[in-house]
C-alpha cells in the first residue's frame, strides 16, 4: 500500500494523549517534591538526635543495637541522598526513577526500624514513602521517552 500524503508505513511510534502526559507529569512532581521533602525530614530528624537528646524516646532493649546518634548519622546521610535522588526524578529521567523507588524503600525500612524511637513520626515517613513509591511506579513508560522535565 502507498503511504498517502507523507506518511510511512514504518511511522508505527504512537505518542501519548495529553492528559496521560499531563498526569505522568504530575505524579513525576508530586514524587520529586515528597522525595525532597521527605529527605529535608530524615535530615533534620537526624540532626535533632544528635543536638537534642531529649527528640526521642530511649529504648534499652533492641533487637538492632544502635545507639541513637547511629541512628542519627543514618537519618543524615539517607535525608541527604533523598533530596538529590528528588532533585533527579524532577528531570523526569527514567533512572532517576528507579532510583527513587528504591530509595524510598530503604527509608520506609530504616524508618520502620526506627519507629520504637519516634513512633507517630515513623508513620508519616512511611506514608509518605508509600505515596512516592505509588508515584513513581504509576507513571507510564510514555513518559520516560521524553528527557523533558515535567511542566512545574
Amino acid at each position: 500500500m502507498p503511504a498517502s500524503s507523507g506518511e510511512s508505513r514504518f511511522a508505527t511510534r504512537r505518542t501519548a494523549p495529553a492528559n496521560e502526559k499531563s498526569l505522568a507529569g504530575a505524579l513525576t512532581l508530586f514524587a520529586g517534591v515528597v522525595l525532597i521533602s521527605v529527605g529535608g525530614f530524615q535530615f533534620f530528624q537526624g540532626l535533632a538526635a544528635f543536638v537534642g537528646r531529649g527528640f526521642s524516646r530511649v529504648v534499652t532493649s533492641d533487637i538492632y543495637q544502635l545507639s541513637i546518634s547511629s541512628w542519627a548519622r543514618i537519618h543524615i546521610v539517607l535525608g541527604a541522598f533523598l533530596a538529590i535522588i528528588g532533585l533527579c526524578v524532577l528531570t523526569g529521567r527514567p533512572s532517576a526513577r528507579v532510583a527513587g523507588i528504591g530509595i524510598s524503600a530503604v527509608s520506609g525500612l530504616t524508618t520502620a526500624l526506627f519507629f520504637r524511637y519516634s513512633p507517630m513520626w515513623a508513620l508519616t515517613v512511611i506514608a509518605l514513602d508509600a505515596g512516592v513509591i505509588w508515584a513513581l511506579t504509576t507513571v507510564k513508560s510514555t513518559q520516560s521517552s521524553s528527557p523533558n522535565p515535567p511542566a512545574l
